[in-house]
């Protein structure tokens, strides 16, 4: 693949480059649904076999896999997405329905906008004398999911 170095340089359990982060999210992005907003949770190596680990030595092209976690704003669940580097191909995709992702930087970002701009929250920053929200930062935290029948299908940040 262009801007990514041989394989046959690669060990099999080297991390990810930077380019192969770049060319999994690629892979997966034009072949899963278009037009919908898509977020990626985690691109990460898939490790080969333990055999051919052993079986490795310097020139020796080996398979590179990555996985690619992405969820789609506009409904539940993560689709698992399986990348081959080496054939340059999206391999295979199975949607977790019941699969919560992780919240997102950007997401806390957009917790922060939310809180920020309710009314309710103002009004108890103004009696406290904070009448500038840009000098407010408001730090959101995972609630994780314990089961209560509120956090199903729902991702929840304190």
């Amino acid at each position: 693949m262009d801007g990514i170095a041989s394989l046959a340089e690669v060990h099999p359990l080297s991390p990810l480059t930077g380019d192969e982060i770049t060319a999994t999210v690629s892979l997966v992005r034009a072949g899963i649904e278009r037009g919908a907003e898509v977020r990626f949770e985690m691109v990460e190596l898939a490790e080969p076999e333990k055999s051919a680990v052993r079986a490795f030595a310097p020139g020796v092209t080996v398979e590179r896999r990555a996985w690619a976690n992405v969820y789609f704003t506009d409904r539940p669940g993560v689709t698992r997405c399986l990348v081959s580097l080496t054939a340059g191909e999206l391999v295979s995709t199975t949607h977790l329905r019941d699969a919560i992702p992780m919240i997102a930087p950007v997401e806390f970002l957009e917790v922060e906008d939310a809180v920020k701009a309710d009314p309710r929250f103002q009004a108890a920053c103004k009696r406290r004398g904070i009448e500038d929200m840009s000098l407010v930062c408001c730090d959101p935290w995972s609630a994780g999911n314990f089961g209560v029948p509120e956090e199903r299908s729902r991702r929840i940040s304190h």
